[in-house]
């Protein structure tokens, strides 16, 4: 058995608003077992320490690995915490990919030794050198523009932390009524978990919630669930073309299309239908549609099918009219106008470069004035993005107002339209039937 431990390196783990520093090492252990190819057994230990100054018998382990047969490549271990668990399969395997490198020398292995070892972890990226090194010991940060490792955050400012809770009409909630709650959230990215080659869109995060507006529900209550499906079809000789397309695509484009010709007249076809298929093949050369049904009255069989395109991203537009019957309820409304309005705008970023997206909402329709009970009777809506905030300040059709100090409008209808960031699929569906669901 064998076994060496890389320098240790500082991994920066940022989560949008935050971000913090750990420090590193991979230890490598190749064992005196084989898989049932033959191929030597390497484990892996993904150690961290305090500080970079830490000696290693403070670090602990929050991952392991193998190529061994069967066994993942990276799994968590008891001492990882929450953040580092999200980098787990990002940011830090490719941090343990790089030190894996920068110690595979250390092996002596010969071809077939480090491919089990590139199988356990490795990288084919060049080592750290000693000369690369920073001065307190540890392996430099890695600068490389690597999508798996690449952290962008655009931190909005002059937010407010807390845009507080609102209630209309004020007794809402205490007589026993069914409401419509809208939480705003503070807007966070899905992150990107690229493994290999493939990259994944993680799970939303869950967000912090920084105010709500309960309100009563209004009539014409509806959904529309959607999904792209198209007519497509695809006749014979595009089938026949799209088989030879990489020939098409070279010198023997001729030669493909007088073969395909010589192949009809083999399967008996009369000589109406070869001048057809030429005339089929004109029209496709010239860049032309039609000239099969202008000059033969006919068409190639398309093949119609409707097949799926992808889903869609439902959209929800609710009118709600706020008609404030005294002091009390008149603050409740115009601070609901605004909320909805600020929490909507575009945000904008520490960093004048950029822009920060605005707040988003989670709708739902409650029960008996319990916010905590989902209506089973109506349907779920999945975290919103509002689009549209309309505020019509005048829906009798003529300037009134109360005589209070703000000269309060008697009524407003307010419309807000919005739309899901995520479409609905199947696994949102739990095993009630009882609910309705999305």
């Amino acid at each position: 058995m064998e076994q060496h431990t890389s320098r240790k390196s500082k991994v920066k783990l940022s989560t949008g608003q935050s971000a913090s520093d750990i420090f590193i090492s991979t230890r490598v252990t190749k064992t005196n077992r084989k898989n049932q190819d033959g191929s030597p057994i390497f484990t892996t230990e993904v150690i961290r320490y305090p500080s970079a100054n830490s000696a290693e018998s403070d670090g602990v382990v929050i991952a392991t690995g193998s190529n061994e047969d069967g066994a993942p490549k990276i799994s968590k271990t008891a001492n990882i915490t929450n953040t580092e668990e999200r980098f787990l399969t990002s940011k830090i395997t490719e941090v343990r990919r790089q030190q894996m490198g920068s110690i595979s020398s250390n092996f002596n292995l010969n071809a077939e030794e480090q491919k089990a070892y590139t199988e356990a972890g490795g990288t084919d990226r060049n080592p750290i050198s000693q000369s690369q090194s920073n001065d307190d010991g540890t392996d430099p940060e890695d600068t490389t523009l690597n999508i798996n490792t690449f952290d962008v955050s655009i931190t909005p400012e002059g937010i407010k932390k807390n845009y507080g809770s609102y209630v209309y009409p004020t007794n809402l909630g205490t007589n026993g009524q069914d409401f419509i709650q809208f939480s705003i959230k503070r807007y966070k990215p899905r992150d990107i978990n690229l493994t290999r080659s493939i990259g994944i869109i993680e799970e939303r995060q869950q967000l912090d919630t920084v105010g709500t507006i309960a309100l009563p529900i209004q009539p014409s209550i509806s959904d529309s669930n959607n999904v792209e499906w198209n007519g497509l079809g695809i006749n014979p000789l595009e089938m026949e073309l799209a088989s030879g397309s990489l020939n098409i695509m070279s010198q023997q484009g001729q030669q493909y299309v007088n073969g395909l010709i010589d192949r009809l007249k083999s399967m008996g076809a009369d000589p109406n239908t070869l001048k057809a298929a030429k005339l089929y093949f004109a029209q496709k050369a010239a860049g032309v549609n039609g000239l099969l049904s202008r000059f033969g009255g006919g068409i190639v069989n398309p093949n119609m099918e409707l097949l799926f395109q992808g889903p869609t991203l439902r959209p929800f537009t609710f009118t709600f009219r706020l008609s404030p019957r005294d002091n009390t309820e008149a603050t409740q409304v115009r601070s609901i106008i605004r909320v909805f309005k600020e929490a909507m705008a575009v945000k904008t970023a520490s960093q004048e470069f950029f822009l920060a997206a605005p707040d988003v909402f989670d709708i739902r329709y409650c029960q008996r004035g319990d916010t905590t009970r989902s209506h089973p009777s109506l349907n779920k809506i999945k975290t919103c993005a509002l689009k549209s905030c309309n505020v019509d300040y005048t829906p009798d059709g003529s300037y009134m107002t109360f005589k209070d100090v703000n000269n309060t409008m008697v009524s407003y209808n307010l419309t807000l339209q919005f739309q899901e960031l995520e479409p609905v699929t199947s696994k949102d569906y739990d095993n009630n039937l009882n609910q309705i669901g999305y």
